[in-house]
């Protein structure tokens, strides 16, 4: 891996700053308006729309492997990934959403060293440090395992969007550099107001 990966994780992170990063992001995810619209009315458009997206790449994912949602929220694509026969899906995001999504931070993520096989995000414009959210993915993906990111390229983000990318090959793409890309498009833009896809292959 190159040098940041080396850095410590007190060196990537302020805890102050850190501290201020979270409560704020918090605030849309403990929003009882945005709540109710995500259990109800968005439920199944959502959860339909997640099982188009994963139903593309059942044929090389392992049913039998961990599969993780970063930025899950109340976790319609854990529920589409367990209704799709994978049997260990687990949403992570900073307030936790029964029986779907445990409570955790995408940059000091709480499962073990190579322990997953599919990585899924559709947050990464809400990812504080790149290289340290990076880092973790490498730390738990197993060699061969798959990263799925559903981005958000030259649109309007929301006021919680801290990381912008406007160019794949220079925001993303140098985080990533002992992966395989497997896909790599544009994409219409679906019901979760992405565009782009970007599906990785660990080496």
């Amino acid at each position: 891996m190159f040098n940041f990966f080396k850095r410590k994780k007190s060196q990537l992170l302020d805890s102050h700053e850190h501290a201020s990063y979270i409560q704020n992001q918090k605030k849309k995810t403990t929003n009882p308006e945005k709540i109710s619209v995500w259990k109800n009315e968005e439920w199944d458009i959502k959860l339909n729309g997640f099982k188009d997206i994963f139903s593309q790449y059942i044929d090389i994912l392992d049913l039998q492997g961990k599969c993780i949602g970063l930025g899950a929220r109340t976790g319609q694509e854990i529920a589409a990934l367990r209704e799709l026969g994978f049997l260990d899906a687990t949403g992570v995001d900073l307030v936790p959403f029964p029986p779907y999504t445990i409570e955790g931070d995408f940059h000091n993520l709480p499962f073990t060293d190579q322990s997953v096989s599919f990585i899924y995000s559709n947050a990464v414009d809400h990812v504080r440090v790149p290289e340290l959210w990076a880092k973790e993915i490498h730390r738990i993906l197993l060699p061969g395992g798959y990263l799925l990111l559903n981005l958000q390229i030259g649109l309007a983000l929301d006021e919680f969007s801290v990381f912008e990318i406007s160019n794949i090959s220079k925001d993303l793409m140098p985080l990533f550099r002992d992966y395989e890309v497997i896909v790599n498009k544009e994409i219409p833009q679906n019901v979760h107001a992405m565009n782009w896809e970007v599906l990785f292959r660990k080496k």
